[in-house]
């Protein structure tokens, strides 16, 4: 790809050159990238990070292949999912991390019915109880 395309890219997302650089890697890859990020109308970065990092390190790890398992075994609808319960804070990371791995196993359920039937879905939120437990352990 040209450098101007590229560059635009990353003034269009945010993302810094490095990031840019691994998403053009692959021509699929940009066009998913980018139907999630306008599809959920995201910050780009959570996307990248999602993508990039959490699915594609899962993937790796497991001697799979990234595009098959984004492009089939999760495809646009699932990832979608996935990061809409992460982005509507409906899952903690950790969670959707477990989601993740359920649905590269093989899970064809979308991640909210997996999400449910894990019991990980409701409003993350800190309760004041939460908090004060916390810094009277901390200190």
């Amino acid at each position: 790809m040209p450098f101007e395309v590229k560059r635009r890219f990353c003034n269009a997302f945010g993302l810094d050159v490095a990031d840019t650089k691994v998403i053009f890697k692959n021509p699929w890859s940009v066009e998913m990238f980018t139907r999630i990020v306008w599809s959920l109308q995201v910050d780009p970065k959570l996307v990248f990070m999602w993508l990039y990092q959490h699915v594609r390190d899962e993937v790796v790890s497991r001697k799979l292949d990234f595009q098959d398992t984004i492009m089939h075994t999760f495809g646009h609808h699932k990832l979608v999912d996935l990061l809409g319960l992460v982005r509507d804070k409906k899952v903690t990371t950790f969670n959707a991390k477990k989601i993740m791995r359920k649905v590269i196993e093989g899970d064809e359920r979308m991640p909210n019915e997996i999400a449910e039937s894990l019991g990980f879905t409701g409003e993350i939120s800190q309760s004041e109880e939460l908090v004060a437990l916390v810094k009277k352990n901390v200190e």
